[in-house]
């Protein structure tokens, strides 16, 4: 893909990082996520809570459960995943209520947003066996509104984002070029014209207190505008449960954060360099749940929990799910599940640094089209 970039730069000058980014991610051809297979687990570049244990996906079912029953136990429950990976989520969550309620298809519906065919096929195989209760949509615009609880784990990282950081000559955003001596992609930095990134940047600056005429980098993540908008169009009410790594501007920014947040994976490995080898690495940014709360604002959510994954599974009754080991310390399914469960919420891992937000959507809201973002 290097070749591509460096000739599509050649022909038509430097792009944004932004762009670069999707493209490296989500190019139909050569893109991470639609061409490679080989992305989850030890043999991949990373792995996500799902891929921990089966305990994650039990415990966000019963949490999801839970909360329809009181206030839409009339109606069926239908849950939206965007980006459902490997699939492992939507798996543990179905096999889970099915197993527990014994619903049916016209009791339970599974609807999963993807856009890579690579791993809607991957989905397609971990769902099988449950095929009955799941469809497949390219984009939120095949859903018809209904009232419904959508669930993202780890997508808004890996939405496209701008860089920018504010400079003598003002906000300036960076873009990516090809220096064809010595043959490598560069960055150059020009000024920032997107007037809703504008307005969120000198927001957040005012946010972390830093008025000094250089900032360190901030991240504008493109794509959560229209995910929040896409949302408020297909949920007529219910729940948005968005997990992920990041946090408040006040945590992402400063000196937090010096070089930004972007970064790559490959076999796990973590790298700042994230211009080598594109469409052979993930590149990931933390999301600004700042940012998210409020578009969600502006939309008329209501946000009912903030707080890290490992707070929010307590609260959802995972210690409920630990095995006594103490009269079988031979039984290695119970060892290995709580064993999970520890890794899922202590502090020092994906307890803390994961964060997980809860919007329920009224149903006399704001209509997106009245909506504006900040």
């Amino acid at each position: 893909m290097s070749n591509w970039l460096a000739d599509l730069i050649a022909k038509t000058g430097a792009i944004p990082f932004s762009k670069w980014m999707e493209l490296a991610l989500y190019h139909p051809e050569f893109g991470y996520y639609t061409s490679k297979e080989n992305i989850f687990g030890t043999r991949g570049d990373f792995y996500t809570a799902p891929g921990v244990h089966s305990v994650f996906a039990e415990t966000l079912a019963e949490y999801v459960w839970n909360c329809w029953q009181e206030t839409n136990d009339q109606a069926p429950l239908r849950i939206i995943e965007m980006g459902a990976g490997n699939g492992k989520l939507a798996q543990g969550i179905i096999r889970h209520l099915t197993d527990t309620y014994q619903l049916s298809t016209s009791q339970f519906a599974y609807v999963i947003v993807e856009h890579s065919q690579v791993l809607a096929r991957m989905q397609q195989q971990t769902l099988e066996s449950w095929q009955s209760y799941v469809t497949w949509a390219h984009t939120f615009s095949e859903i018809p509104p209904c009232d419904s609880v959508v669930l993202t784990n780890e997508v808004l990282d890996a939405f496209p984002v701008d860089i920018v950081r504010k400079m003598n000559d003002g906000w300036m955003q960076k873009w990516i070029d090809w220096d064809p001596s010595p043959s490598a992609f560069r960055e150059v930095w020009r000024e920032l014209q997107d007037m809703q990134a504008l307005e969120y940047m000198e927001t957040m600056q005012a946010a972390v207190n830093e008025e000094k005429q250089e900032t360190f980098p901030y991240e504008w993540n493109r794509g959560m505008p229209k995910f929040v908008h896409d949302v408020d169009r297909v949920v007529r009410s219910g729940l948005v449960i968005t997990i992920d790594y990041g946090g408040d501007a006040e945590e992402l920014y400063g000196l937090h954060h010096p070089l930004g947040t972007v970064r790559s994976f490959f076999h796990h490995q973590v790298s700042n360099d994230v211009l080598a080898n594109p469409g052979q690495r993930d590149i990931t940014a933390d999301v600004d749940f700042s940012c998210l709360e409020r578009l969600a604002q502006a939309h008329g959510w209501i946000r009912e929990r903030y707080e890290t994954q490992g707070r929010f599974l307590v609260h959802a009754g995972i210690l409920n799910r630990l095995q006594d080991t103490f009269r079988q310390p031979y039984d290695d399914a119970a060892r290995k599940r709580n064993m999970a469960i520890k890794h899922l919420i202590l502090p020092g891992g994906m307890g803390d640094a994961f964060r997980v937000a809860v919007h329920r959507l009224p149903l006399n809201r704001p209509s997106s089209e009245e909506s504006a973002c900040f």
